[in-house]
């Protein structure tokens, strides 16, 4: 199985814009945080560029990374909560500051106005899965669109891979926080009285052919 994070972006040519949420002069943009101005477009951009840098250089960095990120850096997103997220891994700052900067290639002398490789191929790509919500998932070019709890997720990723993988034997069939209690057992109530109606009403229409015998 192959692991392939993408970015959704759109193009502007709108210049006020353009000028807190893109780069590559337009080509490239996506919407800020409605709650913090100072998280725009350009700044999530960044962000997502130093994520694929660190799934192309260390996948298994990358899920920690990204997990790391969410715990503590959501509300700010800033450079320098990211880079303290690194200076506790085994990565390197100076790697992936270059890694980012290697995306861009043009002779613009603002960094982020050149064309940027990575945010071309991301672009592509969810052109031809047709993506047009974010967050979401794809096995095998194909939407998932089941539930995102973690127990239904990693039955969908076991099926394509046959269960062959050990941990695929430990998954729980039901998480707490994914089951509703409550209406489970209102559920079961209900099919339980619904099934003794059912069979009241059976009984009585056989008792009753029998007594006009």
């Amino acid at each position: 199985m192959i692991f392939e994070p993408l970015i959704k972006t759109f193009s502007s040519k709108s210049e006020s814009f353009i000028s807190q949420h893109c780069v590559s002069k337009g080509q490239y943009c996506v919407f800020g945080s409605g709650e913090n101005e100072k998280i725009t477009g350009r700044v999530i951009l960044f962000e997502g560029l130093r994520q694929l840098c660190i799934y192309k250089m260390n996948l298994n960095m990358y899920f920690f990374y990204t997990k790391m990120f969410a715990q503590n850096c959501l509300e700010s997103f800033t450079e320098s909560c990211s880079r303290e997220i690194i200076d506790k891994s085994f990565m390197n700052w100076s790697d992936l500051e270059r890694c980012v900067e290697g995306t861009f290639t043009g002779n613009e002398n603002v960094l982020y106005q050149n064309e940027n490789s990575l945010l071309a191929a991301s672009k592509i790509r969810a052109e031809l899965l047709k993506v047009d919500t974010v967050p979401n998932l794809y096995f095998n070019d194909v939407q998932y669109k089941a539930s995102y709890a973690f127990s239904d997720l990693s039955m969908a990723v076991c099926e394509l891979l046959n269960k062959e993988v050990e941990e695929c034997h430990e998954i729980p069939l039901l998480e707490v926080d994914d089951l509703n209690v409550a209406g489970l057992v209102i559920l079961m109530v209900s099919v339980f009285l619904v099934g003794l109606l059912i069979m009241g009403l059976i009984c009585k229409k056989i008792a009753k052919r029998n007594y006009l015998r």
